[in-house]
């Protein structure tokens, strides 16, 4: 009997269990397991000094663009436009961190030059009505493939019976 792995801070389905990484014979979801610590070891630098001579100017802009891969990509995967690739996820996963950590950073040191909170609400916002598109999407498929099974099965059923013309 094959052993069973928790999943722990996954919460993907068990279908989707290629999207988390074994940690302590756990699963645990790839983007989340580089997206907060990422973030956290970030905003601790930021707060340290580090990034210090980016211009105010440019805070902005770096907290609202670099997390935009992350969104194109989620969203592409997610409408099935692309296919799942865990390099591109953690790539693309890491640079939005680094915005989202810097711009937690830089909002805390003077609230009113970044929208760090503004971007992730919008960001987030985005990703559950994609979440949502793409379930509703995917359960139509699913939905419409068994349609098909059933009125096939019905059709074997027919045809042993003799009356396959009847369909």
């Amino acid at each position: 009997m094959a052993r069973h792995r928790s999943l722990l801070l996954a919460h993907h389905h068990e279908d989707h269990r290629g999207r988390c990484a074994t940690v302590a014979d756990h699963d645990v979801c790839r983007r989340c397991l580089v997206l907060y610590p990422v973030l956290l070891a970030t905003m601790v630098a930021v707060t340290l000094g580090v990034g210090s001579a980016v211009p105010v100017w440019w805070r902005n802009p770096l907290v609202w663009l670099l997390p935009l891969p992350a969104a194109l990509e989620y969203g592409a995967e997610t409408l099935g436009l692309f296919r799942y690739r865990p390099r591109r996820q953690v790539a693309v996963t890491a640079v939005s961190a680094l915005a989202g950590g810097a711009g937690f950073a830089w909002e805390r040191q003077a609230p009113t030059t970044v929208s760090a909170w503004t971007a992730a609400i919008a960001y987030g916002t985005c990703a559950v009505v994609l979440s949502v598109i793409g379930w509703r999407r995917q359960s139509k498929a699913r939905s419409a493939s068994a349609d098909r099974a059933a009125l096939a099965a019905t059709a074997a059923r027919l045809e042993s019976i003799g009356l396959s013309g009847i369909t």
